[in-house]
């Protein structure tokens, strides 16, 4: 059985995207790494293999072996490691070394890595443009300035949720990486202006910004990026609490080619915020004014008439919006998805 096994499989190539959570991926991957005595990673050809997605159940000891062996894997441009918590700095380390092709890595709310291995990533793999280290609790300074100054291609960071980072770091990233895009900075709460001023302008090609729960950012480092950013397509401003018309009303001129703004908890927003938007970004497709509380219908009518793209509109929590504007709303723009 084996041999015959053997002659339909020797040499068999892995599709160029291979996706390991699904249910034809999960199979291979029992076969791969959880068989007794397989021999089914010596058959296979990895070679042409450039996205990876491996399950969440993967084991530090399956991952070294999934990589063990000259030359496999060896072009892997892209692997998600979404949520695999029972891998270590030991086979991440190891992966860094053996494909150092890498452009992609997702390791988030991988729980167990440290800076020991995303050193060993920043050093090895000096090509990446896409990096998520979104709650990785154990990331510090350390290493992320290391990827600031050995990756200096990177254009997307998630860094949602990492408690340890301070400013130190994201000024780094931003004087390095000044093709950066995307930059997600949510819930990181020892941010402060100094850095995002440093990101706004180091970095003028962003397009995507995350700034959800920062509960330091004022409005002196938003007007920045509003002056600087003109790129910006989306801004996530969540309970950033400190923010006032006076920066939504520079986002409102700056930003013309904005899509998607999210002023949820927002409560010192008013009217002439939203006015500022309704003449400034006529693309936009997706509005969050939830718990703003200071806005009426006068202005969110005026948003409605201006941006024809408006897509989502959420209400929830807005004390001010009346039965008559909700009923003027599902009339206009029967096709947008409404949230009171």
């Amino acid at each position: 059985m084996v041999a015959a096994e053997e002659k339909i499989f020797q040499g068999y190539p892995l599709p160029t995207v291979c996706d390991m959570m699904s249910d034809d991926g999960t199979k291979m991957y029992c076969l791969m790494v959880r068989t007794v005595n397989s021999r089914w990673l010596e058959w296979l050809n990895t070679s042409g293999v450039k996205e990876l997605k491996l399950p969440r159940s993967m084991t530090n000891e399956e991952m070294l072996i999934m990589f063990d062996g000259d030359g496999r894997f060896s072009k892997l441009q892209s692997l998600n490691l979404t949520a695999c918590n029972n891998i270590t700095d030991t086979s991440l380390a190891e992966v860094a070394r053996r494909c150092s092709n890498l452009q992609s890595l997702n390791l988030a709310a991988c729980r167990n890595i440290t800076d020991t291995s995303l050193l060993e990533v920043a050093r090895r793999c000096s090509n990446l443009q896409t990096l998520n280290l979104s709650y990785c609790s154990d990331i510090t300074e350390a290493s992320l300035m290391e990827v600031a100054r050995r990756c200096s291609n990177l254009q997307t960071l998630n860094l949602g949720g990492s408690e340890n980072i301070t400013n130190a770091s994201v000024t780094e990233v931003a004087r390095r990486c000044s093709n950066l895009q995307t930059l997600n900075l949510s819930s990181c709460l020892n941010i402060t202006d100094a850095s995002l001023m440093e990101v706004a302008r180091r970095c003028s090609n962003l397009q995507t910004l995350d700034l959800g729960g920062c509960e330091n950012i004022t409005n002196a480092s938003v007007t920045e990026v509003a002056r600087r950013c003109s790129n910006l397509q989306s801004l996530n401003l969540e309970y950033c609490e400190n923010i006032t018309d006076a920066s939504v009303l520079e986002v409102a001129r700056g930003c013309s080619k904005l899509l998607s703004l999210d002023l949820e908890g927002c409560e010192n927003i008013t009217d002439a915020s939203l006015r500022g938007v309704a003449r400034g970004c006529s693309n936009l497709q997706a509005l969050n004014l939830e718990d703003c509380n200071r806005i009426t219908h006068a202005s969110v009518l005026e948003v409605a008439r201006r941006c024809s793209n408006l897509q989502s509109l959420i209400l929830n929590g807005c004390s001010n919006i009346t039965d008559a504007c909700k009923n003027a709303l599902r009339q206009s723009h029967p096709q947008l998805e409404l949230v009171f």
